[in-house]
């Protein structure tokens, strides 16, 4: 038996997870969560032509040098990663926590902008996966 969603019900869930700090990401309207991982570019390839990467998907891999939580003046956290490739540092921006720290190994894939939240140079996170623990 196939169970219909009604809006009201739906609107009940977002409250409920709201209420609760949960947060739900959606994909930006018309793009699909990926489904196979895209190839990295390394840091200093998107750093050194940033415009041409602006609004692009990316993927990198580095090694997190600092992790860091803020948050905003209307007092929403975001969190902070500083991932370094041996050649270059990228930011990684994330509504959520990431389950790495300072010294893990990464790959993290979403979209780059140049300017955003106050940030330069950062990639706002669809996915952050911990590859391993290097210390």
């Amino acid at each position: 038996m196939r169970r219909s969603w009604s809006l009201p019900w739906l609107v009940g869930i977002l409250a409920f997870c709201w209420a609760l700090g949960v947060t739900v990401a959606l994909p930006p309207a018309g793009q699909e969560r990926p489904k196979a991982p895209l190839s990295t570019t390394p840091a200093a390839t998107i750093l050194a032509a940033p415009e041409d990467f602006e609004g692009q998907q990316v993927a990198v891999r580095g090694t997190v040098e600092s992790a860091q939580r803020d948050v905003f003046p209307n007092g929403r956290p975001y969190y902070t990663l500083s991932v370094a490739d041996g050649q270059a540092v990228v930011t990684v921006f994330s509504w959520s926590r990431p389950a790495a720290r300072a010294g893990d190994r990464i790959e993290a894939m979403g979209v780059f902008h140049v300017w955003r939240y106050n940030i330069r140079h950062m990639i706002d996170a669809i996915r952050i996966d911990r590859l391993e623990n290097v210390r």
